[in-house]
Order: structure tokens, then sequence, then C-alpha cells
């Protein structure tokens, strides 16, 4: 019979901690719901803008030079496409060389 070795075990308890946790969702509607607040304190607003990203294509394009070692010479090509579904969801592609 297989036995369990610590890579199994890690990767199992990783696994249901990801299955297990809550989703974390953020809207426009909870921007300025300070419950948590005391009620007597005043929060002020300095500048009140909100990026839309709703129906928008991003993309983010890296180079690296790795200078830790005379002996070996490193480049990092990195490069990320996406696109906004909507405000909370958005397909990425990612490629890095």
């Amino acid at each position: 019979m297989h036995s369990l070795n610590f890579r199994n075990i890690y990767t199992l308890l990783i696994i249901l901690i990801s299955l297990s946790a809550p989703a974390l969702r953020a809207d426009e509607k909870d921007l300025y719901d300070f419950l948590w607040l005391d009620p007597d304190k005043k929060v002020y607003v300095l500048q009140n803008k909100v990026h839309k990203k709703d129906k928008t294509v991003y993309l983010n394009v890296g180079y690296g030079q790795g200078m830790s070692s005379n002996f070996q010479d490193t480049t990092l090509l990195h490069g990320n496409l996406g696109f906004n579904v909507t405000e909370e969801w958005a397909i990425e592609g990612i490629y890095s060389k």
C-alpha cells in the first residue's frame, strides 16, 4: 500500500484549505460602508474617483536582468494580457520566458 509522505500531506492540506476558503468580493456599493468605525468618528474623503474596469483590456510587459552572479547571464521577459468581463471578473493570459 502507498504510504503518505510529507509532500502528499502538504498538497492535500493546501487543496482542502483552498476549497474551504470563502469567496471574497468587493463592489462599488461597499466603498464607503464604514460600519466598523465608531459612530462618533468622521471620515473625510479627499478624492472621490472610481475607475471603471467593466469591459476593458489591460497589458503589462516587463523585462528583467539577473545580476546576482558574474558567471550567469540571465534575462526575463514577462507579459500579461487581460480582459475585464465585469467589475469583479477578468480573463488573463500570462507569458514568461
